[in-house]
């Protein structure tokens, strides 16, 4: 199937040309799908951001507040208030 003036003796045929391409398909879907999943997961993780940053103050507010009154009721069961 070489062509006699081919030095290579090379020859490519319309088949593996479409081969070729439907694998190339194959692999840009799959590359499309993980981009829409990593989208996904990237909204998801800002969501989750947003919401930690929201409470940030709160925790150390809450965590204080637990402090003065346990300090508080340590107080009063020994007496000294």
């Amino acid at each position: 199937m070489t062509e006699p003036n081919d030095p290579l003796g090379v020859v490519i045929g319309t088949r593996e040309i479409y081969d070729t391409l439907v694998s190339v398909r194959d692999d840009v879907r799959s590359l499309v799908q993980d981009r829409e999943d990593i989208d996904a997961d990237i909204t998801e993780l800002k969501k989750e951001v947003r919401e930690l940053q929201r409470f940030r103050h709160a925790y150390p507010l809450t965590a204080l507040g637990v402090i003065i009154t346990s300090v508080t009721a340590l107080l009063k069961s020994t007496g000294t208030v």
